[in-house]
């Protein structure tokens, strides 16, 4: 028989001896005259039995006692680890990805917008607008973050947004004129206004625009 069970299997022995020495006990007591002596000495014998009984027990099992116990924690830690580890792995969720949600607008300067416009022979996609601007917010919102939308002007043109009343955005506005917020302004490299839109668009309307200006290049 192995070590743990063998270590379990003595412990109930133990156990089953010990209850029988407390019942053996009380019956010898029972039928003992009260003033015999030999009452107090069976009971206070059969205490010491009962501890050299628990002493011998303790010291028999307890380190088989202890290996089991160290394997079992050991088992258990092991599952809940891997059962942590499944719960933290279905908590998390899927990263956004961010070329497919919409227009990838650059930072860039205005000069460096030309530049790459022309390096790529693309159109210039501007975004004119002001920051308490209500459409220009939609716009931003539930137009450029649309993957359809974005896939077509991510591939077609160099995106631009500016605010037209910071920076650089007093400049530009003297050379595109605006009349209203929003305006989208759609410039070849060379700096001519192909195409001006004033206001909100809908997702559909901004891609048919693109297309065609994209048919006709």
């Amino acid at each position: 028989m192995n070590q743990p069970l063998w270590s379990v299997y003595g412990l109930i022995n133990s156990t089953i001896k010990i209850y029988f020495i407390i019942w053996w006990d009380k019956i010898r007591n029972a039928s003992l005259p009260l003033n015999n002596p030999l009452r107090s000495e069976t009971k206070g014998r059969g205490k010491v039995v009962i501890q050299i009984l628990v002493l011998e027990c303790m010291d028999q099992t307890k380190p088989n006692l202890m290996r089991t116990f160290q394997r079992v924690a050991w088992v258990w830690g092991l599952v809940l680890l891997v059962a942590t580890s499944a719960l933290a792995e279905g908590d998390k969720k899927p990263a956004k990805a961010t070329a497919a949600e919409g227009i990838e607008f650059t930072d860039a300067a205005w000069a460096a917008v030309v530049k790459k416009a022309k390096a790529e022979k693309k159109i210039i996609f501007l975004d004119a607008y002001a920051s308490w601007c209500g459409p220009c917010k939609l716009l931003q919102k539930n137009v450029f973050t649309r993957p359809d939308v974005g896939e077509l002007f991510n591939k077609n043109f160099v995106n631009v947004k500016v605010d037209m009343e910071k920076g650089e955005g007093p400049q530009l506005s003297r050379m595109f004129p605006l009349e209203a917020y929003p305006t989208l302004f759609f410039i070849d490299p060379n700096g001519k206004v192909l195409k001006k839109v004033i206001g909100y668009q809908s997702p559909e309307t901004l891609i048919s625009i693109g297309k065609s200006l994209v048919t006709n290049q």
